[in-house]
C-alpha cells in the first residue's frame, strides 16, 4: 500500500490473538491510527485507558507514549494507518528472523529502529 501512496501512509489489515499486548512506547517520527473492524482492544493513550470495539478508532500523534492490550476473547480485526508510509518493513524482516534470532538484542534494537518504536520504561 505505501507504493500506491507514494509513501504518503501505508494501510495495514491485522489480526490479533486473545491476550496480545505491545508495552508503553511512542514513535517519534509518525502518527498512527487504528480503526477497529471487529473484537476489543484496550488502548493506553497518553495515560488515559480506553475500551474500543467494532466501529470506533483511535488517533496516536508522534511523541505519544501508548500500549495496548486485547482483552481475553475473541480476535481483534484493526485497519492501521501509519502517516508517513514505510514502517511496516520491520514486519517481512522480522518474519525472516528465527525465533531464537528475535530474542538476539541487536536484532531487536535493529527492528525497532526500522518501526520508530521507541519502549518507555516503566518506572
Amino acid at each position: 500500500m505505501q507504493m500506491q501512496s507514494e509513501g504518503r501512509y501505508t494501510i495495514l489489515d491485522e489480526i490479533w490473538k486473545p491476550r496480545f499486548s505491545v508495552s508503553p512506547h511512542y514513535h517519534a517520527t509518525h502518527c498512527e491510527t487504528f480503526y477497529v473492524v471487529s473484537g476489543e482492544v484496550e488502548w493506553t493513550v497518553g495515560g488515559e485507558s480506553h475500551r474500543l470495539k467494532a466501529g470506533d478508532a483511535v488517533y496516536i500523534p508522534p511523541n505519544t507514549v501508548h500500549s495496548v492490550r486485547v482483552p481475553d476473547g475473541k480476535n481483534l480485526h484493526t485497519l492501521m494507518i501509519y502517516t508517513p508510509g514505510g514502517y511496516e518493513e520491520h514486519i517481512e524482516r522480522e518474519r525472516a528472523y528465527s525465533d531464537k534470532q528475535l530474542k538476539d538484542a541487536k536484532i531487536l534494537d535493529q527492528l525497532r529502529r526500522l518501526n520508530d518504536f521507541h519502549p518507555v520504561v516503566q518506572k
